[in-house]
């Protein structure tokens, strides 16, 4: 699952760096032409969309949120919860609904737990806005939107 995050955040980079040759592009050579004037226009909440894209085109979300559901179990007695209580947090962090988002300036980290899964290690980042969580998967980093109906559920994820 990791590893397949792992490409997914390649992509969202590659196509980032598109963007960035597409804006330099719009900047000199299309300077003045409708379409260098649109290419400047359109900022970082183009990226972001575009990571989102990726993000929702690759089920990566839904993937994490099945194979939580199918640890149910194994996860409640590693914590010494019920498997109900288990269900209830990840039904209740709603995975699926988090979004690519660019981290505020100024947000201080609360905390970070490092994770494996099939081999590769990540590292889930937690601040002091409960509305953003970054993972960190090598050297590539991505940060979500928490919604804020599920935010009072981040502290559960280190547990998951």
């Amino acid at each position: 699952m990791f590893r397949l995050l792992r490409k997914i955040i390649s992509g969202v980079i590659a196509i980032a760096v598109i963007l960035v040759i597409v804006a330099v592009l719009a900047n000199t050579v299309f300077r003045d032409t409708a379409f260098g004037r649109f290419v400047r226009g359109v900022g970082e909440t183009t990226q972001t969309q575009a990571a989102n894209a990726a993000l929702d085109a690759s089920g990566i979300k839904d993937q994490i949120d099945q194979d939580l559901r199918s640890r149910t179990t194994e996860i409640a007695q590693a914590t010494g919860m019920r498997d109900t209580q288990i269900s209830a947090i990840i039904d209740n962090l709603d995975i699926p609904s988090w979004s690519v988002t660019t981290l505020p300036d100024g947000l201080t980290e609360t905390g970070s737990f490092d994770t494996t899964y099939q081999g590769v290690a990540a590292t889930v980042h937690t601040y002091t806005d409960p509305g953003y969580v970054t993972l960190t998967v090598g050297d590539q980093e991505i940060t979500f939107a928490v919604p804020e109906s599920t935010q009072e559920y981040v502290g559960y994820l280190s547990w998951l």
